[in-house]
This record gives C-alpha cells, sequence and structure tokens, in this order.
C-alpha cells in the first residue's frame, strides 16, 4: 500500500494569515497612538505657550523650535517603527500568496491585487507627510517673524520629509527569488514538488538554456553525491513578474537520510532546503 507524508501547507498558509492579522494590528496601533500623542504633544505645546504668554513669562524661541524640531524627529521614528511592523507584514503576505498557489487559493493575491491597484499605500504616506506640514505650519505661526528660527525650522521640515520619503523607499537587501518544496518530510519514491518563485514587482528573472536549475546532494559523508538534478534546459526559463513561477518534481527514489537542495550549481551551490526521506512501512 502506497504511502504520503501530509502536506501541510494549508495549515502553514493559515498560521501565515494569523501572523498577517496580528502584526496588521500591531501597525494599526502603532499609527493610531503614535499619531494620538503627537497630536497631543503638539496641543500641550500651543497652550504651555499661551500660559506662559498670560503669565508674562517668556520662552525663548529656541526651546519653542527645539520642540517642535524633536516633534519632527518623533514623526520620522513612527514611520521607522511602522516600516519595521510592515517588513514583517509583507513577509507574512509573500509567503502567503506563494502557499495560496500551490493550494489553488486567492484570497491574498486579490487583497494585493485592489490594495496595489488603489494605490493605497500612498494614503498612509500622505499621513505622515501631512503631520511633518501641519508641524510646520503650526510652528511658523509661533516662531514668526524671528527668521533665523524660521529658517531653521524650513530646514527640519524638508529634511523631516526626505527621511520619511527615504524610509518609505528603503527595502534594503531582500530575496529576489524564492526556492521552496511542497515537502519536507517524504517516503522514497514520493514526488517532491521543487518551486521557483520570483519576488520582484518590476524585474524579471531567469535561468538559462543549456543549464541546471537544481540539483539535490546527500549529507554528512555523502554530502558531495549527485542524487538528483533538474533536466537540462531546452531553453531559458523567463518569470517576468511578482509571484510568477516554475515547478519541477522530483521522485526521491533514493535510500532512506537527509538531502539538500541546492540552486545554481554553477559555480558554487547554494543550499535552499533540506529533505528527509523516510523508508516505506512494509
Amino acid at each position: 500500500m502506497s504511502q504520503q507524508v501530509a502536506d501541510h501547507s494549508f495549515e502553514e498558509w493559515q498560521q501565515a494569515r494569523s501572523v498577517l492579522a496580528r502584526f496588521d494590528n500591531n501597525l494599526h496601533d502603532l499609527r493610531k497612538y503614535g499619531f494620538s500623542f503627537i497630536t497631543g504633544l503638539l496641543t500641550a505645546d500651543t497652550l504651555l505657550g499661551q500660559q506662559a504668554a498670560n503669565a508674562n513669562i517668556t520662552i525663548p524661541n529656541y526651546v519653542k523650535l527645539a520642540v517642535f524640531i524633536v516633534t519632527l524627529g518623533l514623526v520620522c521614528t513612527l514611520k521607522l517603527l511602522d516600516m519595521h511592523y510592515s517588513r514583517f507584514e509583507n513577509a507574512a503576505s509573500m509567503r502567503a500568496k506563494i502557499l495560496e498557489k500551490r493550494l489553488n487559493l486567492d484570497l491574498g493575491g486579490t487583497i494585493s491585487f485592489f490594495y496595489d491597484h488603489g494605490a493605497l499605500w500612498r494614503f498612509v504616506q500622505y499621513v505622515y507627510l501631512m503631520f511633518i506640514g501641519l508641524t510646520a505650519l503650526l510652528a511658523l505661526s509661533v516662531l514668526w517673524p524671528d527668521i533665523p528660527d524660521v529658517i531653521g525650522l524650513a530646514i527640519a521640515s524638508i529634511l523631516a520629509a526626505i527621511v520619511v520619503n527615504e524610509i518609505h523607499k528603503w527595502k534594503g537587501k531582500l530575496h529576489t527569488e524564492d526556492w521552496s518544496v511542497d515537502k519536507k518530510i517524504a517516503y522514497a519514491g514520493e514526488p517532491i514538488r521543487i518551486t521557483w518563485t520570483n519576488l520582484n514587482t518590476d524585474t524579471a528573472i531567469k535561468i538559462p538554456a543549456n543549464s541546471l536549475a537544481w540539483i539535490i546532494r546527500g549529507t554528512g559523508k555523502d554530502e558531495e553525491k549527485l542524487c538528483g538534478e533538474s533536466p537540462i534546459l531546452a531553453r531559458d526559463i523567463i518569470l517576468k513578474g511578482e509571484l510568477d513561477s516554475y515547478d519541477w518534481l522530483w521522485y526521491a527514489d533514493v535510500p532512506p537520510g537527509l538531502y539538500r537542495l541546492m540552486i545554481d550549481p554553477l559555480p558554487e551551490p547554494k543550499e535552499r532546503a533540506v529533505i528527509q526521506i523516510l523508508k516505506p512501512a512494509k
């Protein structure tokens, strides 16, 4: 009787959606409380200035300027934390969409399509830039007509807007492709699907013709032993858009043990997954 190890892709997809929802809630709370705190700080600064004026206490303009510069710095810090949570959210979303292609689902893909189609991400960026602009206008009404402080305010506001914009555009060192297998534990002779996925939004990736896409090697004393390989490509494989993918099947007709999926066989293979092959029960 044939045996197959259970495919846990659906459970992993559920976990990815759960992680995505958790980070989405964290991001919502960060923005809600962060913007509320900054708004309260600006209101307190304004009221403090009015009370000082009513009590005939003079607060130097450089102190007021410093307070507004700190507020601009807090907006930049909030944007940095926002990006921190967004990166985790993007990673969970990307993994969920990769799994959806395997499971014939399309929830994440549909959500992403309408989100990107409506350019909804721009509204969040506009909120940060509006906070910087409104802080600058409030500071201008307080500091005017002290020209040196106004110039300092203008410089600080422009720098804050540039920092927020650069944080938004910064992607860091991200992977441009994903290699995965549908099962990391399988019985000998069982087919294992190897999937190559493009993670770029606007850049194509390819594996040229007449080359190997991947190889399978053993571990331990058999680490250099070739245990499987992709067919020699008769043509270029090109993945043009985000989440375009290509699949191979490897029939694990090997003795029980641990095996490594290696990509880019030339010039130096890179490990992408470890697969455990079990001996079928009689």
